[in-house]
């Protein structure tokens, strides 16, 4: 067999013919390249196909990923939410209308993901969480901010309302009994009693029933020597028959002060305290207020 081909080159006019000689060789060898380039060719296809199809499942098991990420953002902001829901409602702050993570994110944001393309879904998805993720940050400032500020209200409002308590009588003047009450009485005379005489011994203590600031201290007529405690909330506080004032006017005293000393002087028998409330500068009767505030007048201090 010849080792050589011989290839003929007819033109379609048929002017000339072209002779190409080819070395059988030659013809194996380039027939055994061609095969290897093809086989080069898929092969690469394949590797690249397999190649695009990890990918593809890597980005697939990324977007599960991030999808179980988002829910449990969606879920923790929206607990975050409540949390907040409550903290007004306790406080008393108005509520506000919760942020909807479902709403399509703004203008830019989407104009932005039109360009990816792909997982535009997700993307959107994380979008619109980033857009909750900011509602709720600033709900949380706004909260805090409330917060300090009723937080602060309610001290003040506290402090205001221990003040106003403070400053009502609502304990014992001097230890002992009462052998005089407050209304109509015939001994020592036939009157009407604007107090309670609370029998104590001789110089036993006397003490504030509130705070307050003394109007008077020293002699008044038949009530001897008598201290009279304005506690600035329309009750005035007297203490009557004393041996001695350890107050002065105008000093500020606090509840349970010891402001003077248990005599007999002005119109009395024996030695006790005369003790008297006024309220609107009329007498009252001061028996429930020896051990407390009476709970009506409790009820109307704001």
């Amino acid at each position: 067999m010849s080792d050589r081909f011989l290839v003929k080159i007819i033109p379609p006019h048929g002017y000339a013919v072209y002779r190409l000689e080819i070395a059988r060789r030659h013809l194996y060898a380039g027939l055994g390249v061609l095969g290897a380039l093809l086989l080069l060719a898929i092969g690469a296809a394949l590797w690249d196909v397999h190649h695009l199809r990890s990918i593809a499942a890597a980005q697939r098991r990324q977007l599960a990923a991030v999808d179980r990420q988002a829910s449990n953002l969606d879920a923790a902001l929206h607990g975050i939410e409540t949390e907040n829901a409550k903290i007004r409602r306790m406080i008393g702050l108005k509520a506000q209308p919760p942020a909807k993570p479902g709403q399509p994110p703004p203008p830019a944001v989407e104009r932005e993901l039109s360009y990816r393309g792909g997982s535009e879904t997700t993307q959107m998805r994380l979008a619109a969480l980033a857009q909750l993720a900011r509602a709720v940050g600033d709900e949380q400032s706004t909260l805090r901010r409330d917060t300090a500020r009723v937080v602060a209200e309610r001290k003040a409002e506290a402090a205001a309302r221990a003040r106003a308590l403070a400053a009502i009588p609502s304990i014992t003047p001097v230890q002992g009994v009462i052998d005089s009450g407050f209304g109509y009485r015939t001994y020592p005379d036939r009157e009407f009693h604007e107090g309670v005489d609370i029998a104590a011994d001789y110089g036993s203590p006397v003490i504030a029933t509130a705070d307050g600031v003394v109007a008077s201290a020293g002699w008044d007529g038949g009530y001897g020597i008598k201290i009279d405690i304005d506690h600035g909330n329309g009750y005035h506080s007297w203490y009557a028959h004393l041996s001695r004032v350890l107050v002065h006017p105008g000093e500020q005293v606090k509840r349970g002060q010891e402001i003077g000393l248990v005599g007999a002087t002005g119109f009395a028998t024996g030695p006790h305290l005369h003790y008297q409330l006024m309220l609107d500068g009329q007498p009252i009767d001061p028996d429930p207020y020896l051990h407390g505030i009476p709970p009506s007048v409790v009820a109307s201090v704001k």
